[in-house]
């Protein structure tokens, strides 16, 4: 059954990156109005981010440690979780943005495994979306879907509201690893 051809194109899917023609029902399922949707999809933007800015890092100097471990995240051999280790092992980020990718983390797990109901407004959430540092930088990054809900005033967006929170420190983090060299990367985010 392991090895069963439907299971592994199952596997396959859902370990491919996003293609051109996946943008626009991404994004309708990213900002819909399911939390559970966005509470899983927007860590997914993260990890392929993270792949990509410790791939950048390790061939920048290709040791042969270095060329084993990028081989690993090419082939989909880790976790988000060791992504996050292995990316601030790399100095591609400090302990603040380590920290929140690890509350990402936790929350997307929450949401992930639950067979209660979960709404980002729930306190339980609520408490921890609190922990997130990236929301209340000044080079946060709102989405452009964020923006258009208050009018492109950047100002009126509640960073108090928990799935706004959620978005914006997933946003901002998937932002500067995607825009940002190796180079540009070795202190917190930005």
């Amino acid at each position: 059954m392991k090895n069963d051809p439907a299971l592994k194109a199952l596997r396959e899917f859902s370990s491919s990156n996003v293609s051109p023609g996946d943008a626009e029902e991404l994004r309708k399922e990213l900002h819909g109005e399911s939390d559970r949707a966005s509470a899983l999809l927007w860590p997914a933007t993260i990890e392929t981010a993270l792949e990509g800015a410790i791939i950048r890092k390790l061939n920048s100097s290709p040791t042969l440690k270095n060329k084993r471990t990028a081989s690993k995240i090419v082939l989909g051999n880790v976790t988000f979780h060791q992504l996050i280790t292995i990316a601030h092992d790399q100095k591609i980020f400090g302990q603040k943005t380590q920290q929140d990718l690890n509350v990402i983390r936790e929350i997307r797990n929450a949401f992930a495994h639950t067979r209660r109901p979960l709404r980002f407004n729930f306190q339980v959430v609520r408490d921890v979306c609190a922990l997130l540092y990236a929301p209340d930088q000044r080079y946060r990054e709102p989405p452009p879907s964020l923006l258009l809900e208050v009018g492109f005033k950047e100002e009126a967006i509640d960073d108090r509201d928990p799935r706004t929170r959620y978005i914006l420190a997933c946003h901002t983090i998937t932002h500067y690893l995607f825009l940002t060299t190796p180079q540009k990367l070795d202190t917190d985010l930005p």
